[in-house]
């Protein structure tokens, strides 16, 4: 996580983090923010708080997209760090670039960056 905050060198509007305590750690490290917002809708499938554990792919995709929405929504043209975890980080990397692949090889801290146009940029360690 101390790698990746020196990677980014840039300050978030908003962070907004898994309710998981490894994913916590990793927002507070890179962001330096006392202030993270959890979200429940960015457990793992299959992990959390129980109620993911029998959640299709499509049930997680429907998920994330309702986050996305919402953050969009309530945070027009905010910088905004997503941490979460690396299996709902290939699903979101289907929900927007709009593929219908599931990948492999997020590593753990993979930081992919999106901005309004879709252009992505991938740090990893």
């Amino acid at each position: 996580a101390e790698a990746i905050r020196k990677k980014l060198k840039m300050n978030f509007d908003i962070v907004v983090s898994s309710p998981a305590q490894r994913c916590l750690k990793t927002a507070m490290i890179v962001s330096h923010s006392k202030h993270i917002i959890m979200d429940e809708r960015l457990y793992e499938r299959g992990w959390g708080n129980g109620k993911n554990g029998d959640e299709s792919i499509l049930e997680a995709k429907e998920r994330f997209l309702d986050f996305l929405l919402n953050i969009n929504e309530t945070y027009t043209n905010k910088k905004i760090l997503i941490v979460t975890h690396g299996s709902l980080m290939r699903l979101i990397q289907d929900v927007i670039e709009q593929n219908c692949v599931i990948r492999e090889g997020i590593s753990n801290c993979d930081v992919i960056q999106y901005n309004k146009t879709k252009k992505k940029t991938i740090l990893t360690l």
